[in-house]
């Protein structure tokens, strides 16, 4: 256990450094502290698995390489660049710095294909909220599949209930119902500081949702103070969690 500990630890600066991250800029990614990676890199404390595998899908390795030596692999990458030109080597040095460690990048030589500026963008955001892209398009995906229920529900109340008056109130729920699904993927896959604003967006939509469909009773705006003491629960419970991960 010792030797894995101080592997993750070796690894996790390896991989980062190398990539030009600085601790600060890694632990906001994984919702950490820059203490919290020092400890990680010093092999004072680990990561739990889920952390490790955001790690792994950051840098683009498997979570069988952050548990291993790396300094075998290490000795030989020296050994080669012994025997290599100088031009060659700058150019490997290169390489390592743009892709980091254990990618394969074409030599200087070779055509290097552009990548589309809105894939990069989508990948960007997606990156932004602790997403893969192709997990982000699923979670918006099911968001915008809510819509378009609403939308069929609304056609069906118009067309075969003419009689209620309130069909359109079919988009008004669909707002906390995409919230709902969103926030069931970010739980899953995204980052948790995302989920408590979710939560609180929830919240509020929700109620103003049931304001809404009961608009012509009287004094329905007490709804609203259950609002208050939740929102200050989802507060303290944010606070803790961070105070926890930190």
């Amino acid at each position: 256990m010792e030797e894995i500990r101080r592997n993750i630890a070796a690894n996790i600066q390896r991989l980062r450094v190398g990539s030009g991250m600085t601790q600060q800029e890694l632990g906001e990614y994984l919702n950490y502290t820059d203490k919290a990676v020092s400890k990680w890199e010093r092999g004072e404390s680990v990561p739990d698995v889920g952390v490790l595998l955001k790690i792994a899908n950051l840098f683009g390795v498997t979570l069988d390489h952050l548990v291993t030596d790396h300094k075998h692999d290490d000795e030989q990458v020296l050994d080669k660049a012994e025997e290599i030109s100088d031009a060659e080597f700058s150019e490997l040095r290169m390489v390592v710095g743009r892709y980091g460690e254990g990618a394969v990048a074409p030599r200087t030589s070779e055509a290097v294909p552009q990548e589309d500026p809105s894939q990069t963008k989508f990948a960007n955001l997606a990156s932004v909220f602790g997403y893969t892209p192709g997990k982000f398009s699923v979670a918006l995906m099911s968001a915008a599949s809510v819509w378009l229920a609403a939308v069929i529900t609304y056609v069906v109340l118009s067309v075969f209930v003419p009689s209620f008056d309130k069909a359109w109130i079919c988009f008004v729920f669909a707002v906390p119902a995409s919230l709902i699904v969103l926030l069931i993927f970010n739980l899953i896959w995204g980052e948790m500081r995302y989920s408590f604003t979710l939560m609180s967006a929830l919240l509020w939509t929700a109620l103003g949702s049931v304001f809404v469909f009961f608009l012509d009773k009287g004094q329905n705006w007490i709804l609203f103070l259950i609002g208050i003491p939740a929102q200050i629960l989802l507060l303290l419970w944010s606070r803790l969690v961070k105070r926890r991960r930190g």
